[in-house]
């Protein structure tokens, strides 16, 4: 598993290199350009480049866009605005990002675009789905299908009835959201749509899980898995191993719950997404305590909360404070566990997660188990009131249990008290810190070796890269020079040789198909001998040959 986590790093590291190169050329490209609609499509294609690598370095791109759009091109302002709606959703700024979306649904309802106005309806669907708002959410996700079904836009299509399936999975409606989930499914794969397979099948291994349907859960997610890693699709994959993780936590398999949970952080960290981040670090962290990996858990816990802080998220930060003080009082820590304990009570929400009440469980147990029982026993009956009746029936006896021991507790507790225990408590206190002040020296050094070992590696593989692409450099140079060629034709030349078809050029050059067909030709022309006939696999054998012949001559 580590093994697959530095070559994980590895593989994020070399696509953010490969995001920023391909910034550095669409900034040149910019420069270049003199038509202001072919400028401002530029700035977007930089913006949503600089998404995958820089999240603040993307809001900055997008707000230049807007600032050039304007007055330009009506339609690459309104883009702008919802580039700048997702971001601030993403962010967890809710209401500025309901501003931008409703400034680019303004724009593309005026210059009579339905397809981003189905598209707008969908985005700000998916804003009030976030903030719980579902009737409202629902209402417009059904008024953009049918505007998106006018335009025969498919995709768009599916992600609204994707979104209806969620919201009906957030209801517990989990047949309804299970039969919306296998119809998507069945539209992607119609069309053949890799993104909204993988979408569809993570959304199937949720409710699958929330059904205790494990083992369909667990064939949904190998072919979510599957797909994500054949796309690189780092978003989907961060969902993924979270729900891999969730999986293995049910089988109480704690190794693989917290490898897959750690997958997902590292996915969540590389796409900018705090709140997955947030919910990956807890999961993680609850994986670390179950492994008795006890300074991990804590450390996990406290950069979750500071994330879910940063999204005013009171559920989660309530979530989060609970399980710290868990954790606190497994340590004896009884001062600490309570400031969590208070802080999770400032952000209790009006209506209870149903995840709250395994947790109050596990801080009655820790209470009893340190014989502070007055605690133990109001923390067992908060979680018999937030426990649906078949948990209250289980836990009836050991609530009467520990009531009768803390009211004869109550009676005995000066007894209890006498100053050689205080002495004695004390001096274990002070061994523990000298314990954990050498560990955390050596925890230091071996971060410090393993952080030089990963720079080392780094390192080699950036500069074989920089040797591959000035091979590459160098072979395209040699052929533009020996066909004559111009940089669109050596460039469609490429494109050719990756196997894509006509109608995949003409999207990848935003060109029509007959532009691409003339471009083909003139290439052709300068590649063939007189009367030879020339097809796409003669131009691939041709460049394969030139290649080899390239390298024998560089050797």
């Amino acid at each position: 598993m580590k093994n697959f986590l530095f070559y994980l790093f590895l593989s994020l590291t070399t696509f953010s290199l490969s995001q920023q190169s391909k910034i550095d050329s669409l900034t040149v490209e910019f420069r270049k350009a003199k038509i202001d609609t072919t400028k401002a499509k530029i700035l977007a294609e930089i913006g949503i480049a600089a998404y995958y690598t820089n999240f603040d370095l993307a809001t900055t791109y997008n707000d230049s866009l807007i600032e050039f759009s304007k007055g330009k091109t009506k339609k690459y302002e309104a883009l702008g605005y919802r580039m700048q709606g997702t971001l601030q959703l993403i962010s967890g700024d809710f209401n500025t990002s309901e501003t931008s979306y409703k400034k680019s649904l303004a724009i593309f309802n005026e210059i009579d675009d339905k397809g981003y106005q189905g598209a707008l309806l969908s985005n700000l669907a998916t804003l009030y789905a976030r903030q719980n708002e579902i009737e409202r959410a629902d209402s417009l996700y059904l008024q953009a299908i049918e505007i998106l079904k006018d335009v025969k836009n498919e995709k768009q299509t599916i992600n609204c009835y994707i979104n209806l399936g969620i919201n009906a999975l957030n209801a517990n409606k989990l047949e309804y959201a299970t039969n919306y989930f296998l119809e998507t499914l069945e539209l992607a794969d119609e069309q053949n749509n890799k993104n909204y397979q993988l979408y569809s099948y993570n959304q199937l291994g949720t409710t699958f899980l929330k059904r205790n349907m494990y083992r369909e859960a667990e064939k949904n997610l190998v072919e979510a898995e599957k797909i994500g890693k054949e796309i690189e699709d780092y978003s989907g994959l961060m969902n993924t191993y979270n729900l891999f993780g969730v999986l293995y936590d049910e089988y109480k398999n704690h190794q693989d719950a917290l490898d897959n949970f750690m997958l997902s952080k590292a996915y969540a960290e590389l796409v900018g997404d705090k709140e997955q981040l947030s919910k990956a670090l807890v999961n993680a962290g609850r994986q670390y305590k179950f492994l008795n990996q006890l300074d991990e858990a804590k450390s996990s816990f406290n950069r979750a909360l500071e994330l879910s802080k940063t999204l005013n998220d009171s559920s989660r930060i309530t979530f989060i404070n609970l399980n710290k003080a868990n954790l606190l009082l497994e340590q004896k820590l009884i001062i600490k566990a309570e400031e969590s304990i208070l802080e999770a009570n400032r952000f209790l929400p009006k209506i209870p997660d149903e995840d709250y009440h395994v947790t109050y469980k596990e801080i009655a147990k820790n209470y009893s188990n340190i014989g502070i029982n007055d605690k133990a026993y109001r923390y067992l009956k908060m979680y018999a009131e937030t426990s649906d009746s078949l948990y209250i029936k289980n836990d009836l006896k050991k609530i009467a249990d520990i009531s009768a021991k803390y009211e004869l507790e109550k009676k005995e507790k000066e007894l209890a008290q006498n100053e050689a225990l205080v002495l004695k408590k004390e001096l274990e206190l002070k061994t523990k810190q000298r314990y954990l002040l050498i560990f955390a020296i050596a925890a230091l050094v071996a971060f410090a070796i393993l952080l030089l070992v990963l720079y080392n590696r780094i390192k080699r593989k950036f500069n074989a890269q920089k040797l591959k692409d000035a091979y590459q450099q160098g072979l395209n140079n040699y052929l533009t020079n020996k066909y004559n060629l111009k940089e669109k034709e050596l460039l469609l030349w490429l494109q050719i040789v990756e196997g894509l078809s006509e109608k995949e050029l003409a999207e990848h050059f935003f060109k029509s198909i007959d532009t691409i067909k003339n471009w083909r030709k003139s290439l052709y022309g300068k590649l063939k001998n007189e009367e030879e006939v020339f097809r796409q696999k003669n131009a691939i054998d041709l460049y394969h040959k030139e290649n080899e012949s390239y390298t024998t001559h560089k050797d």
